[in-house]
């Protein structure tokens, strides 16, 4: 039943608003985490973790052993329900905080905030959505594409970040090629005058040209609309 929720995508989606309202009914725990920390998500299927704020890199492993960013989660993104529960590896990439939740909690609470049970099985759907897009964009693009890409991303999460905490390891684990390549990338994206590397950052110097270079697989949603109030202590009271 679960697969098949999350192929529904066409549900009517929960307002960052009803959203706020569900997690304080279902009692969501708030856990900070700090950029380049590994993160677990326990095993079981109970439990669901969401980001409440800051960005996680959701990465997978190749069948030639290699493990390559799939995803970007940011605000209001569950980390936990398939397909990245089972192969899916955490690690923050911009300091933030997860909430930890009971799915059984969510379904309960559900009707609470006027909404069927399924519509909160489908909240999952956008991440699922993008890591499949993001795999299929590796053959796609190129290095220098995907790189300006991630930049974009992680500045979006971070509330429209002009300087980038990233290093070129970070960039080459997350895109899945040799450090060489993200070198010679970064240096495509500098002569092109897009940014300028300095050492463990990337400032923007142009976005739009940015925009421009990068490819258009995966855009995150734009800080407006970003559920900000997800925070947990900007979460309404139950009463």
């Amino acid at each position: 039943m679960l697969t098949s929720d999350l192929d529904d995508v066409r549900r009517t989606p929960f307002s960052p608003a009803d959203l706020a309202r569900l997690l304080a009914r279902a009692g969501v725990i708030p856990h900070p985490f700090k950029a380049r920390q590994q993160i677990h998500i326990g095993s079981d299927p109970g439990q669901l973790a969401i980001v409440l704020k800051g960005a996680v890199s959701v990465a997978v492993q190749l069948d030639d052993g290699f493990s390559i960013e799939a995803a970007l989660a940011g605000a209001g993104d569950w980390l936990g329900w398939p397909p990245t529960a089972a192969h899916g590896q955490f690690t923050a990439a911009l300091d933030g905080e997860l909430g930890i939740v009971s799915l059984d909690a969510l379904l309960a609470q559900a009707s609470a905030v006027g909404r069927p049970a399924p519509d909160v099985l489908a909240l999952a759907a956008p991440l699922v959505q993008r890591v499949s897009l993001n795999l299929a964009c590796q053959a796609r693009h190129s290095v220098a594409q995907r790189l300006a890409r991630r930049i974009l991303d992680l500045s979006r999460l971070g509330g429209d970040l002009s300087t980038v905490p990233m290093t070129q390891d970070d960039a080459a684990m997350a895109l899945g090629v040799q450090r060489t390549s993200v070198t010679h990338a970064a240096v495509r994206l500098q002569q092109a005058q897009a940014v300028r590397v300095v050492r463990a950052r990337t400032i923007i110097k142009d976005r739009a040209l940015l925009e421009r270079l990068a490819c258009t697989c995966s855009r995150p949603r734009a800080p407006a609309a970003d559920p900000r109030h997800l925070q947990v202590s900007r979460l309404p009271s139950v009463k």
